[in-house]
Protein backbone atom coordinates (compact mmCIF):
# COMPACT_ATOMS: atom_id res chain seq x y z
CA UNK A 1 0.00 0.00 0.00
CA UNK A 2 2.85 2.41 0.87
CA UNK A 3 4.48 1.75 -2.47
CA UNK A 4 1.29 2.46 -4.43
CA UNK A 5 0.26 5.53 -2.45
CA UNK A 6 0.32 8.78 -4.40
CA UNK A 7 0.63 10.91 -1.27
CA UNK A 8 3.10 10.63 1.60
CA UNK A 9 1.89 8.62 4.56
CA UNK A 10 4.86 8.65 6.90
CA UNK A 11 2.86 7.22 9.79
CA UNK A 12 1.96 4.12 7.81
CA UNK A 13 5.53 3.59 6.63
CA UNK A 14 6.96 4.13 10.11
CA UNK A 15 4.47 1.62 11.50
CA UNK A 16 5.49 -0.92 8.87
CA UNK A 17 9.17 -0.43 9.67
CA UNK A 18 8.53 -0.78 13.40
CA UNK A 19 6.66 -4.02 12.80
CA UNK A 20 9.56 -5.38 10.75
CA UNK A 21 12.19 -4.44 13.34
CA UNK A 22 10.13 -5.68 16.31
CA UNK A 23 11.71 -8.94 17.50
CA UNK A 24 8.28 -10.21 18.51
CA UNK A 25 7.17 -10.16 14.89
CA UNK A 26 10.17 -12.09 13.57
CA UNK A 27 7.91 -15.00 12.68
CA UNK A 28 5.82 -12.74 10.45
CA UNK A 29 9.01 -11.53 8.69
CA UNK A 30 9.72 -15.12 7.73
CA UNK A 31 6.73 -14.98 5.40
CA UNK A 32 8.19 -12.17 3.28
CA UNK A 33 9.00 -13.18 -0.29
CA UNK A 34 11.83 -11.53 -2.24
CA UNK A 35 9.26 -9.50 -4.16
CA UNK A 36 7.78 -8.25 -0.87
CA UNK A 37 11.22 -7.08 0.26
CA UNK A 38 11.83 -5.29 -3.05
CA UNK A 39 8.47 -3.51 -2.84
CA UNK A 40 9.01 -2.48 0.78
CA UNK A 41 12.40 -1.00 -0.07
CA UNK A 42 10.89 0.70 -3.10
CA UNK A 43 8.26 2.27 -0.83
CA UNK A 44 10.95 3.46 1.59
CA UNK A 45 12.85 5.06 -1.30
CA UNK A 46 9.71 6.65 -2.72
CA UNK A 47 8.91 8.25 0.62
CA UNK A 48 12.58 9.04 1.40
CA UNK A 49 12.42 7.02 4.58
CA UNK A 50 15.76 5.41 5.42
CA UNK A 51 15.96 3.04 8.38
CA UNK A 52 19.26 1.13 8.36
CA UNK A 53 18.09 -1.48 10.86
CA UNK A 54 15.06 -2.31 8.75
CA UNK A 55 17.14 -2.34 5.57
CA UNK A 56 19.54 -4.88 7.09
CA UNK A 57 16.63 -7.08 8.20
CA UNK A 58 15.01 -6.92 4.77
CA UNK A 59 18.24 -7.67 2.93
CA UNK A 60 18.93 -10.66 5.15
CA UNK A 61 15.50 -11.95 4.18
CA UNK A 62 16.14 -11.16 0.51
CA UNK A 63 19.38 -13.14 0.57
CA UNK A 64 17.54 -16.16 1.90
CA UNK A 65 14.91 -15.86 -0.82
CA UNK A 66 17.28 -15.07 -3.69
CA UNK A 67 16.49 -18.26 -5.67
CA UNK A 68 12.93 -17.00 -6.18
CA UNK A 69 13.89 -13.47 -7.27
CA UNK A 70 13.15 -12.28 -10.80
CA UNK A 71 15.35 -9.85 -12.69
CA UNK A 72 12.67 -7.19 -12.18
CA UNK A 73 12.66 -7.84 -8.42
CA UNK A 74 16.44 -7.37 -8.31
CA UNK A 75 16.14 -4.21 -10.40
CA UNK A 76 13.58 -2.70 -8.01
CA UNK A 77 15.63 -3.62 -4.95
CA UNK A 78 18.92 -2.19 -6.23
CA UNK A 79 17.27 0.97 -7.57
CA UNK A 80 15.64 1.54 -4.18
CA UNK A 81 18.92 1.12 -2.31
CA UNK A 82 20.68 3.56 -4.64
CA UNK A 83 17.94 6.14 -4.15
CA UNK A 84 18.12 5.64 -0.38
CA UNK A 85 21.89 6.09 -0.42
CA UNK A 86 22.19 2.72 1.27
CA UNK A 87 24.39 0.80 -1.17
CA UNK A 88 26.89 0.01 1.59
CA UNK A 89 24.46 -2.61 2.84
CA UNK A 90 25.00 -4.79 -0.24
CA UNK A 91 28.60 -4.18 -1.32
CA UNK A 92 30.39 -5.50 1.76
CA UNK A 93 31.43 -9.14 1.98
CA UNK A 94 30.69 -11.30 4.99
CA UNK A 95 31.21 -14.83 6.24
CA UNK A 96 33.44 -15.73 3.28
CA UNK A 97 30.60 -15.14 0.79
CA UNK A 98 30.43 -12.86 -2.20
CA UNK A 99 28.92 -9.46 -1.59
CA UNK A 100 25.15 -9.46 -1.81
CA UNK A 101 25.28 -7.13 -4.79
CA UNK A 102 27.33 -9.72 -6.69
CA UNK A 103 24.82 -12.43 -5.86
CA UNK A 104 22.00 -10.14 -7.00
CA UNK A 105 23.67 -9.40 -10.32
CA UNK A 106 24.43 -13.10 -10.92
CA UNK A 107 20.78 -13.93 -10.25
CA UNK A 108 19.45 -11.20 -12.54
CA UNK A 109 21.96 -11.93 -15.29
CA UNK A 110 20.89 -15.57 -15.45
CA UNK A 111 17.36 -14.45 -16.36
CA UNK A 112 18.01 -12.00 -19.17
CA UNK A 113 16.69 -14.48 -21.72
CA UNK A 114 13.22 -13.93 -20.22
CA UNK A 115 11.22 -12.04 -22.88
CA UNK A 116 8.92 -10.58 -20.23
CA UNK A 117 11.47 -8.38 -18.45
CA UNK A 118 10.19 -4.80 -18.81
CA UNK A 119 12.76 -2.73 -20.75
CA UNK A 120 12.93 -0.17 -17.95
CA UNK A 121 13.82 -2.80 -15.37
CA UNK A 122 16.72 -4.14 -17.44
CA UNK A 123 17.89 -0.59 -18.10
CA UNK A 124 17.86 0.13 -14.36
CA UNK A 125 19.90 -3.02 -13.75
CA UNK A 126 22.52 -1.75 -16.20
CA UNK A 127 22.49 1.65 -14.50
CA UNK A 128 22.91 -0.01 -11.10
CA UNK A 129 25.92 -1.98 -12.37
CA UNK A 130 27.47 1.30 -13.50
CA UNK A 131 26.68 3.22 -10.31
CA UNK A 132 27.71 0.60 -7.76
CA UNK A 133 31.34 -0.34 -7.07
CA UNK A 134 32.55 -2.48 -10.01
CA UNK A 135 32.20 -6.23 -9.61
CA UNK A 136 32.57 -9.18 -11.98
CA UNK A 137 28.88 -10.05 -11.74
CA UNK A 138 27.91 -6.52 -12.75
CA UNK A 139 30.33 -6.63 -15.69
CA UNK A 140 28.87 -9.94 -16.88
CA UNK A 141 25.33 -8.57 -16.63
CA UNK A 142 26.29 -5.54 -18.72
CA UNK A 143 27.92 -7.74 -21.35
CA UNK A 144 24.87 -10.01 -21.52
CA UNK A 145 22.50 -7.04 -21.78
CA UNK A 146 24.62 -5.49 -24.52
CA UNK A 147 24.81 -8.76 -26.45
CA UNK A 148 21.02 -9.00 -26.38
CA UNK A 149 20.66 -5.41 -27.52
CA UNK A 150 23.25 -5.67 -30.30
CA UNK A 151 21.90 -9.00 -31.56
CA UNK A 152 18.51 -7.46 -32.26
CA UNK A 153 16.87 -10.76 -31.37
CA UNK A 154 13.86 -11.56 -29.24
CA UNK A 155 13.72 -11.71 -25.48
CA UNK A 156 14.78 -8.85 -23.27
CA UNK A 157 16.13 -6.91 -26.29
CA UNK A 158 12.79 -6.78 -28.10
CA UNK A 159 11.05 -3.41 -28.59
CA UNK A 160 13.52 -1.41 -26.50
CA UNK A 161 12.66 2.31 -26.45
CA UNK A 162 15.43 4.60 -27.77
CA UNK A 163 15.86 6.22 -24.35
CA UNK A 164 16.60 2.83 -22.81
CA UNK A 165 19.09 2.00 -25.54
CA UNK A 166 20.98 5.22 -24.81
CA UNK A 167 20.96 4.61 -21.05
CA UNK A 168 22.23 1.03 -21.45
CA UNK A 169 25.06 2.02 -23.75
CA UNK A 170 25.94 4.91 -21.45
CA UNK A 171 26.11 2.43 -18.57
CA UNK A 172 28.78 0.43 -20.41
CA UNK A 173 31.06 3.44 -20.65
CA UNK A 174 30.26 4.54 -17.09
CA UNK A 175 31.14 1.09 -15.71
CA UNK A 176 34.50 1.04 -17.49
CA UNK A 177 35.24 4.57 -16.30
CA UNK A 178 34.53 3.61 -12.67
CA UNK A 179 36.57 0.45 -13.16
CA UNK A 180 39.57 2.48 -14.32
CA UNK A 181 39.18 4.87 -11.38
CA UNK A 182 38.95 2.00 -8.90
CA UNK A 183 41.94 0.21 -10.41
CA UNK A 184 44.02 3.37 -10.11
CA UNK A 185 43.14 3.77 -6.43
CA UNK A 186 45.93 2.91 -4.02
CA UNK A 187 45.36 0.16 -1.48
CA UNK A 188 42.34 -1.49 -3.08
CA UNK A 189 41.14 -4.07 -0.51
CA UNK A 190 40.31 -7.70 -1.13
CA UNK A 191 42.12 -10.67 -2.65
CA UNK A 192 43.78 -10.11 -6.06
CA UNK A 193 41.10 -11.91 -8.07
CA UNK A 194 38.45 -9.53 -6.70
CA UNK A 195 40.33 -6.29 -7.27
CA UNK A 196 39.09 -4.00 -10.07
CA UNK A 197 42.51 -4.13 -11.73
CA UNK A 198 41.93 -7.79 -12.53
CA UNK A 199 38.61 -7.17 -14.29
CA UNK A 200 38.44 -7.00 -18.06
CA UNK A 201 36.59 -3.81 -19.10
CA UNK A 202 33.14 -4.36 -20.56
CA UNK A 203 33.92 -2.63 -23.87
CA UNK A 204 36.99 -4.82 -24.35
CA UNK A 205 34.89 -7.95 -23.76
CA UNK A 206 32.38 -6.85 -26.36
CA UNK A 207 34.92 -5.52 -28.84
CA UNK A 208 35.10 -1.73 -29.47
CA UNK A 209 34.02 -2.17 -33.06
CA UNK A 210 30.61 -3.44 -31.90
CA UNK A 211 29.67 -0.47 -29.71
CA UNK A 212 31.48 2.33 -31.50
Amino acid sequence: ACNRARHRDDALLVAACEAISDSETSMSRSGLAFNDVALLLKAMAKHEHRDDTVIDILLARARGQLPEATASDVSHLLTALIRLGAVGHVVLKSEGRESLVSELFWRAGAQLVDPYIPPGDLTNLCAAAALLPPCEAGACLLVAAAELLLSGGSGASAAVPPRDIVRRLTSLYAFDRRLAEAAAAVGTPGPPQNRPASFVPVLRRLGPERVG
